[in-house]
C-alpha cells in the first residue's frame, strides 16, 4: 500500500450511517494519533533521566 487507503478498506463498515470522513480527515486523525503517541512515549521516558530521589512523584 503506497497511499492512504483507509477509506477504500473501510468502505462497507457503516453504509447507512450519516457520518463521512475524507482522505484529508483520515490523514489528520492519523497525524494526531502519531503526535499523541510520541508525546506519551516521551513523557514516560522523561522521568528516567532523573534519579529516583529527585523526581517529582517518587
Amino acid at each position: 500500500m503506497s497511499a492512504n487507503q483507509a477509506l477504500d478498506v473501510n468502505s462497507g463498515v457503516a453504509p447507512h450511517a450519516d457520518l463521512e470522513i475524507t482522505r484529508h480527515g483520515s490523514e489528520w486523525y492519523f497525524a494526531v494519533c502519531a503526535v499523541m503517541g510520541a508525546a506519551t512515549l516521551i513523557f514516560w521516558g522523561l522521568p528516567l533521566a532523573k534519579p529516583p530521589a529527585h523526581r517529582l512523584f517518587h
